[in-house]
Protein backbone atom coordinates (compact mmCIF):
# COMPACT_ATOMS: atom_id res chain seq x y z
CA UNK A 1 0.00 0.00 0.00
CA UNK A 2 2.97 2.59 0.69
CA UNK A 3 3.99 1.90 -2.94
CA UNK A 4 0.68 2.92 -3.97
CA UNK A 5 0.21 5.95 -1.84
CA UNK A 6 4.17 7.06 -3.05
CA UNK A 7 2.91 6.68 -6.69
CA UNK A 8 -0.32 8.81 -5.84
CA UNK A 9 1.52 11.91 -4.38
CA UNK A 10 3.86 11.80 -7.41
CA UNK A 11 0.99 12.36 -9.18
CA UNK A 12 -0.32 14.47 -7.33
CA UNK A 13 2.90 16.83 -7.24
CA UNK A 14 3.26 16.65 -10.86
CA UNK A 15 -0.38 17.71 -11.17
CA UNK A 16 0.22 21.15 -9.04
CA UNK A 17 4.07 21.30 -10.63
CA UNK A 18 1.75 21.49 -14.29
CA UNK A 19 -0.99 23.47 -12.92
CA UNK A 20 1.29 26.45 -11.69
CA UNK A 21 4.01 26.27 -14.10
CA UNK A 22 1.01 26.42 -16.97
CA UNK A 23 0.28 29.81 -14.75
CA UNK A 24 3.31 31.50 -13.99
CA UNK A 25 6.24 29.81 -15.87
CA UNK A 26 5.79 32.05 -18.44
CA UNK A 27 7.92 34.69 -15.96
CA UNK A 28 10.47 32.01 -15.64
CA UNK A 29 9.22 31.29 -12.27
CA UNK A 30 9.19 28.39 -10.02
CA UNK A 31 6.31 27.85 -7.61
CA UNK A 32 8.80 28.06 -4.49
CA UNK A 33 9.79 31.58 -6.48
CA UNK A 34 6.69 33.27 -6.68
CA UNK A 35 5.59 31.69 -3.01
CA UNK A 36 8.99 33.90 -1.69
CA UNK A 37 8.26 36.89 -3.58
CA UNK A 38 3.94 36.87 -2.13
CA UNK A 39 5.59 36.47 1.41
CA UNK A 40 8.08 39.14 0.46
CA UNK A 41 4.78 40.96 -0.23
CA UNK A 42 2.93 40.09 2.72
CA UNK A 43 6.04 41.13 4.95
CA UNK A 44 7.99 43.60 3.99
CA UNK A 45 10.55 43.56 6.56
CA UNK A 46 11.09 39.77 6.51
CA UNK A 47 14.71 38.41 6.70
CA UNK A 48 15.47 35.45 4.59
CA UNK A 49 16.98 33.55 7.75
CA UNK A 50 12.77 34.23 8.73
CA UNK A 51 11.97 33.08 5.09
CA UNK A 52 14.05 30.01 5.12
CA UNK A 53 12.04 29.16 8.79
CA UNK A 54 8.70 29.71 7.14
CA UNK A 55 9.30 27.72 4.32
CA UNK A 56 11.38 24.89 6.37
CA UNK A 57 14.41 25.60 4.11
CA UNK A 58 18.13 26.01 4.35
CA UNK A 59 19.40 29.45 4.44
CA UNK A 60 21.63 28.16 1.16
CA UNK A 61 18.44 26.91 -0.22
CA UNK A 62 16.73 30.67 0.11
CA UNK A 63 20.08 32.72 -0.97
CA UNK A 64 19.70 30.72 -4.17
CA UNK A 65 16.17 31.89 -4.83
CA UNK A 66 17.15 35.43 -4.01
CA UNK A 67 20.01 35.32 -6.19
CA UNK A 68 17.58 33.81 -9.07
CA UNK A 69 14.80 36.55 -8.25
CA UNK A 70 17.56 39.09 -8.14
CA UNK A 71 19.34 38.13 -11.57
CA UNK A 72 15.62 38.76 -13.16
CA UNK A 73 14.88 41.70 -12.00
CA UNK A 74 12.05 40.61 -9.78
CA UNK A 75 14.06 41.80 -6.27
CA UNK A 76 16.05 44.28 -5.22
CA UNK A 77 17.90 44.45 -1.90
CA UNK A 78 17.82 48.17 -0.28
CA UNK A 79 20.23 48.85 2.58
CA UNK A 80 18.67 49.26 5.69
CA UNK A 81 18.57 53.25 7.37
CA UNK A 82 19.63 51.90 10.30
CA UNK A 83 22.56 49.46 9.78
CA UNK A 84 23.74 49.77 6.09
CA UNK A 85 25.57 46.10 6.35
CA UNK A 86 22.33 44.51 6.06
CA UNK A 87 19.86 44.71 3.16
CA UNK A 88 15.83 44.31 2.87
CA UNK A 89 14.10 42.84 0.30
CA UNK A 90 11.93 44.96 -1.87
CA UNK A 91 9.71 44.03 -5.08
CA UNK A 92 10.05 45.71 -8.26
CA UNK A 93 7.16 47.34 -10.16
CA UNK A 94 7.73 44.51 -12.83
CA UNK A 95 7.13 42.14 -10.56
CA UNK A 96 4.53 43.47 -8.60
CA UNK A 97 2.21 43.52 -11.16
CA UNK A 98 2.68 39.88 -12.16
CA UNK A 99 1.98 38.99 -8.36
CA UNK A 100 -1.42 41.38 -8.85
CA UNK A 101 -2.14 39.49 -12.24
CA UNK A 102 -1.57 35.75 -10.76
CA UNK A 103 -2.60 35.70 -6.80
CA UNK A 104 -6.19 35.87 -7.32
CA UNK A 105 -5.97 32.80 -9.87
CA UNK A 106 -3.94 30.68 -7.59
CA UNK A 107 -6.07 31.60 -4.72
CA UNK A 108 -8.82 29.97 -7.06
CA UNK A 109 -6.50 27.16 -7.97
CA UNK A 110 -6.02 26.35 -4.71
CA UNK A 111 -9.90 26.80 -3.62
CA UNK A 112 -10.51 24.25 -7.22
CA UNK A 113 -7.85 21.88 -5.64
CA UNK A 114 -10.23 21.24 -2.55
CA UNK A 115 -13.33 21.88 -3.42
CA UNK A 116 -15.99 19.15 -1.56
CA UNK A 117 -13.51 18.62 1.58
CA UNK A 118 -14.58 20.08 4.77
CA UNK A 119 -12.46 22.30 6.95
CA UNK A 120 -12.16 18.91 9.28
CA UNK A 121 -11.18 16.93 6.48
CA UNK A 122 -8.89 19.22 5.45
CA UNK A 123 -6.99 19.71 8.79
CA UNK A 124 -7.01 16.08 9.12
CA UNK A 125 -5.52 15.67 5.69
CA UNK A 126 -2.90 18.44 6.68
CA UNK A 127 -1.84 16.11 9.88
CA UNK A 128 -1.17 13.05 7.58
CA UNK A 129 0.89 15.54 5.72
CA UNK A 130 3.11 16.49 8.49
CA UNK A 131 3.13 13.36 9.56
CA UNK A 132 4.51 12.10 6.34
CA UNK A 133 7.38 14.80 6.14
CA UNK A 134 8.44 14.14 9.46
CA UNK A 135 9.04 10.70 8.73
CA UNK A 136 10.63 12.02 5.05
CA UNK A 137 12.87 13.97 7.13
CA UNK A 138 14.16 11.12 8.83
CA UNK A 139 15.31 9.05 6.65
CA UNK A 140 19.05 7.90 6.30
CA UNK A 141 19.88 8.21 3.10
CA UNK A 142 23.15 6.22 3.70
CA UNK A 143 20.73 3.03 3.79
CA UNK A 144 21.60 0.75 1.57
CA UNK A 145 19.94 -2.92 1.27
CA UNK A 146 17.34 -4.08 3.68
CA UNK A 147 15.26 -6.87 4.50
CA UNK A 148 12.59 -4.73 1.48
CA UNK A 149 15.58 -4.07 -0.94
Amino acid sequence: MEKEVSNTLRKTNKLLVDIFRAQIGQYDLTYRLFHILIMIKDNPDITQKQLAERLKLTQGAISGSIKALLSKDYLKQVPLAEDNRYNRLVLTPKIKVIINENKNLLDYRYNQMFEGFTLEELEVFDSYLQRLNKNLEKVDFNFVGGENS
